[in-house]
C-alpha cells in the first residue's frame, strides 16, 4: 500500500489534506513490471488508474492512418498518471504503455477511487481538475506529434 506522504508528492493528489490522502492510501496497492512488459493496452478494459513509482515506460498511440504506433511520451517522473479512462471516460484504454524498464505503480481501483471522490466532493472536484488537466496535455501532445508525422 502506498503511504500519505507519497500519495502528497504525486501531482495528482499534492496539496489535499491529511484525511483524503490517508483514505486515499488504503486504496492503492503496488504493482511491478519487467520491461517489455505491456501494462496496458488499446481497447481492453481499463479497471485501474496507475501513478509511476519508479522505471520507465512508453506511452504509444495507434493512429489509424499510420502504420507503426506514435511513442507519445516516456513515463520516468514519480507521479506520472496513466490509465485515466478507469476514471474517466469509456472505461477502454486508449493507448498502450510498455515498461522500458523494471516499473513500480501505484494502481488504484477506478471504481472504488471515484465512490471514494464522490464521498468527498471537494477533493474529488480537484482531483477530477487534475486528471482533465493530464488528458488536455496528453492530447496536445498528440496532436502535435500527428501533425508533425504527417506532414513528414
Amino acid at each position: 500500500m502506498a503511504t500519505p506522504k507519497t500519495l502528497a508528492e504525486i501531482p495528482v493528489f499534492k496539496g489535499l489534506p491529511d484525511d483524503a490522502l490517508a483514505s486515499t492510501a488504503e486504496l492503492c496497492r503496488l504493482e511491478s513490471f519487467s520491461a517489455g512488459a505491456i501494462i496496458c493496452a488499446p481497447g481492453h478494459w481499463a479497471n485501474r488508474i496507475h501513478l509511476v513509482q519508479g522505471g520507465k515506460g512508453a506511452l504509444l498511440v495507434h493512429p489509424t492512418s499510420l502504420p507503426d504506433p506514435l511513442t507519445i511520451m516516456v513515463l520516468k517522473s514519480p507521479g506520472q498518471a496513466f490509465g485515466w479512462s478507469a476514471v474517466a471516460g469509456r472505461g477502454y484504454s486508449t493507448a498502450q504503455v510498455r515498461s522500458l524498464s523494471h516499473v513500480h505503480l501505484i494502481s488504484i481501483d477506478g471504481r472504488e477511487l471515484l465512490g471514494h471522490l464522490e464521498q468527498h466532493l471537494a477533493v474529488g472536484f480537484e482531483v477530477m481538475k487534475r486528471v482533465a488537466e493530464t488528458v488536455s496535455g496528453r492530447l496536445r501532445i498528440m496532436r502535435t506529434l500527428v501533425l508533425e508525422t504527417a506532414f513528414d
